[in-house]
């Protein structure tokens, strides 16, 4: 920049000053050889000092009054005399000094007119693409002409006005290219618009192509109710006014119902038919030979005992080991003697004596008026605990159930109340049916087919057609010729070949060595290059620039790679070469072993998480994996702005929720950025989380936007102004407080305006009671106020309130905030 030019001037002419003043001392002591080399430097470097230029002349008079000195010859310095004769040796010459600071300030002043110069035609070649852009160029250039002092007067205000001229230009092109913006925008939305409608157009079109192509297959299928419904009136609902559309609903409805009757009157004649048929046959007498019998009463008893014992009722619901144990001791024997004792008391017996939880429903025998201290007389030895209370209870109008773990007594009534679905099979009760035997049915068609298979007979002669095409095994019609024995199957599709991944493969990374480092793709079914053992001891870990592994038979990728990088130390760009041939060869379990035996011995690089969420997505690996893959990244992140980044990828991977989190909690290390609040609303609409949109809006709302960056703030308000809604109707109480919350986020706690009128350009300058400052090239400060600039930019007219700059800091700090309001131009 200028300054640099003019300090890289002025250490120029200190050099050459001091430089000449040498030569003046060399000239001096009577060396001259040595003199002119001096002289000779500074003239190359500046040939126009007119102070070396005179030094030369001295140099080659001295020469041609005095006779050279022979080769070797040493000159004797002679000392310097004392008094006077110092000052005419040393003393430059009248006049010398001042010409060499105007040389000095004629150097200084043509650097700034070419700079100026340069930069004002380099701002209106660009003032038609970036006027703003240019008119900060203006600024700083008009500042520096200002502030340098070695410019005459003069010139300094004729550079002055000929950059305030430029500003004045750039800024009406700045607003005549705001409105030409604005007119380009409207013109672009337009046809986009056209353009969306035309897309629409033709995707309509296309579609009512397709429906009617599927529509005529339809029909030649002779599925007419199908084609109406799925096809022409879908096609008829998209294009109502097409006459080709009406005429293809009405033509499938009438031949619908056409072959409708015709299948209804065949089906009525065959009907008629069966009919007298069956008549006919009812005519055939029944002779009583084998007469019917009936099993005995002893057979029904035996079938419904072992019924009983083989198939009980089943309880859908699943017992746990404390009902199990309720369940065998109401199976075991027990023996009552009560003679009036209270329930509780017969309760507390049974629960000591087999060891299982009884209860009493208190509740529901209060409902009936039955007391814990109602008295109980029974006496009953040798029958089971289930019989046992179903006598005893059946006296008190009382039953018991099995839940909770608990046998508990209760009434009737409330037992009716809690349901259990069981199941009884009732399989055995009926007679057998008997199977027909088919064998050699169509024995005949195969040409000799035998055997209790029946249908395959049809294998032997020329249907050949077995099994094979639903099963997809060996065939029914195994001898057969066609599609009988091997019959591989209409959906007996092999694994693998179907591709899963996309054709090209994924681009897992991109490093700087991948046109330097050749890994050419390893073929789908080899293995990358090998002759390692992976069964490698654990000594000194070996440093290998090219990582060759073949995994042996019977060990898992991961426990190979791991083996190989406990005694090996690929190189990175090793290791970025070994899984890019593996991702390429489409081998995603072995990339993900790499990765993670590369990250447990701790020879981590920045592409591996990512490469590792690619390949657990193409593997198909868990979304909890997947998730914790991406999550690991974050122990990684050394600033926000990669907390960022990782928050965007858990949006692109769908983990709304885990990048929600990541928003909030950068937005809790740095409260003035407005980035998480942004993403994080969009976060949390997709999310439906009230609280999450909640916490959005009011950081949206608390920030200063400029005016390009208007519509978020605009977003935030109709977000939270539906939000508001949406809590009036569920919680007003939650609404309140929200409301309140919106009230104190639009507030402002410093606000600077600075207002002129006329033809003129200011600046403002803030800095707060931290130390940070909002400038025009830098509007936001770390501190969060916002510089919004001009709040007014007309072609050549002064709004009615004038122009003014604007700053805003929502929450401000305690201290000074110092303003400095600098004029540019007019």
């Amino acid at each position: 920049d200028h300054a640099s030019l003019v300090q890289m001037r002025a250490g120029q002419l200190t050099a050459s000053a001091g430089a000449l003043e040498l030569a003046e001392q060399a000239i001096s002591r009577g060396d001259l050889d040595g003199a002119e080399r001096i002289v000779s430097g500074v003239l190359a470097a500046n040939p126009t000092a007119q102070r070396a230029v005179e030094l030369k002349q001295q140099i080659a008079a001295r020469r041609a009054g005095a006779a050279p000195a022979a080769p070797g010859q040493v000159v004797p310095i002679q000392p310097a005399a004392q008094g006077a004769a110092d000052l005419t040796i040393i003393a430059p010459q009248d006049g010398q000094f001042a010409q060499s600071v105007l040389e000095e300030n004629r150097v200084l002043t043509q650097v700034m007119k070419t700079d100026v110069q340069t930069t004002v035609n380099r701002a209106r070649a660009n003032m038609a693409n970036d006027p703003q852009g240019v008119i900060q160029e203006l600024k700083l250039l008009l500042e520096r002409v200002r502030q340098s002092a070695d410019l005459n007067p003069e010139v300094r205000s004729q550079l002055v006005d000929l950059v305030e001229t430029t500003l004045r230009e750039a800024n009406r092109r700045a607003a005549t290219n705001e409105i030409q913006q604005q007119q380009r925008d409207e013109r672009l939305a337009k046809a986009k618009e056209m353009e969306l409608l035309a897309q629409q157009l033709t995707q309509k079109e296309r579609k009512v192509q397709q429906l009617m192509e599927r529509f005529n297959s339809l029909m030649d299928e002779g599925r007419y109710l199908e084609a109406e419904e799925y096809t022409a009136m879908v096609a008829q609902s998209m294009e109502p006014d097409e006459p080709s559309l009406m005429a293809a609903t009405l033509t499938s409805r009438a031949l619908g119902a056409y072959a409708e009757a015709m299948r209804l009157r065949e089906a009525r004649q065959r009907g008629v038919l069966a009919s007298l048929m069956e008549v006919e046959r009812s005519h055939v007498p029944v002779p009583d030979e084998p007469p019917m019998v009936y099993p005995a009463a002893e057979v029904w008893r035996e079938l419904t005992a072992r019924r009983k014992e083989k198939y009980s009722s089943m309880d859908l619901q699943k017992r746990n080991p404390a009902e199990k144990r309720i369940e065998e001791a109401l199976r075991s024997p027990t023996q009552i003697e009560f003679v009036e004792t209270p329930l509780s008391d017969v309760v507390d017996y049974l629960r000591d004596y087999h060891k299982i939880e009884i209860q009493l429903d208190k509740k529901a025998l209060g409902d009936v008026n039955i007391g814990t201290d109602t008295p109980v007389s029974k006496t009953l030895r040798g029958i089971s605990l289930k019989s046992a209370l179903r006598l005893m209870l059946r006296e008190l109008q009382l039953t018991y159930i099995i839940q909770n773990e608990v046998l508990l007594i209760t009434t009737p009534e409330e037992a009716d109340a809690r349901l259990v679905t069981k199941v009884y099979p009732v399989a055995d009760l009926v007679l057998p049916i008997r199977q027909l035997d088919m064998s050699g049915m169509f024995g005949g068609m195969g040409g000799g087919g035998l055997g209790s298979m029946g249908m395959g007979g049809m294998g032997g002669g020329g249907l050949g057609m077995g099994m094979g095409m639903g099963m997809g095994g060996m065939g029914m019609g195994g001898m057969g010729r066609g599609m009988g024995g091997m019959g591989g199957g209409f959906f007996n599709v092999p694994p693998g070949i179907l591709p899963k991944v996309p054709p090209g493969g994924f681009q897992a990374f991109a490093v700087e060595d991948d046109l330097s480092i050749v890994a050419p793709a390893t073929p789908a079914g080899a293995s990358v290059p090998a002759t390692v053992n992976a069964a490698a001891s654990d000594a000194k870990r070996t440093k290998v620039e090219k990582i060759e592994l073949e995994i042996p038979s019977g060990m898992s990728p991961a426990e190979a790679w791991d083996k190989y990088f406990a005694s090996n130390e690929p190189s990175e760009a090793a290791v970025r070469a070994a899984v890019r041939s593996l991702m390429q060869s489409r081998k995603y379990e072995q990339v993900i072993a790499v990765i993670e035996a590369a990250l447990r011995h701790n020879q981590m690089q920045t592409w591996m998480y990512e490469a590792l969420v690619l390949a657990m997505q193409a593997a198909e690996r868990p979304q909890e994996e997947i998730e914790r893959a991406v999550l690991s990244a974050v122990d990684l992140a050394e600033s926000p702005f990669d907390l960022m980044m990782i928050a965007l990828h858990l949006n692109q991977l769908g983990m709304d929720t885990r990048a929600l989190k990541i928003y909030q909690d950068v937005a809790k290390i740095l409260p003035t950025m407005p980035e998480p609040y942004v993403y994080g609303l969009r976060t949390a609409k997709r999310l439906g989380d009230l609280k999450a949109v909640q916490w959005a809006t009011l950081g949206i709302l608390n920030q200063a936007w400029p005016a390009e960056q208007a519509a978020i703030f605009k977003e935030g308000v109709l977000a939270a102004k539906a939000t508001l809604e949406s809590l009036k109707a569920k919680n007003p109480a939650e609404a309140a407080a929200y409301e309140q919350a919106l009230n104190e986020a639009i507030r402002r706690d410093a606000v600077v305006r600075v207002t002129w009128t006329g033809e003129a350009d200011l600046d403002v300058i803030v800095e707060d009671p931290t130390g940070s400052v909002a400038t025009p090239r830098n509007p936001r400060s770390l501190g969060g106020g916002m510089l919004l600039g001009d709040s007014a930019v007309q072609l050549g007219e002064n709004a009615p309130e004038g122009r003014s700059e604007i700053y805003v800091c929502p929450q401000g700090f305690s201290g000074t905030y110092r303003v400095l309001v600098r004029r540019v131009w007019g």
